[in-house]
């Protein structure tokens, strides 16, 4: 592991890890406290550092879908 960053906590609770090998990994915790994991490549030569971007602006609407890996983001005015 290179890099973890934990989520803003308006996101729950989740862990990005950037690993040598390329991949980034996310770990989530369910509303029952299991945990689930995610990977997927992000670089073929290895990722040093991972982070999140900053919690949503007033001026933006942000969804976030961690169970089909989807993020959409839509500026308002």
């Amino acid at each position: 592991m290179n890099s973890i960053s934990f989520s803003p906590h308006e996101y729950g609770l989740h862990l990005a890890c950037a690993s040598s090998d390329g991949k980034i990994s996310i770990l989530s915790q369910s509303e029952n406290s299991e945990w689930t994991s995610q990977a997927f490549t992000a670089h073929q030569t290895g990722c040093n550092s991972v982070s999140w971007c900053p919690s949503a602006q007033s001026s933006s609407l942000l969804s976030l879908n961690f169970k089909n890996s989807e993020t959409s983001s839509v500026e308002v005015g």
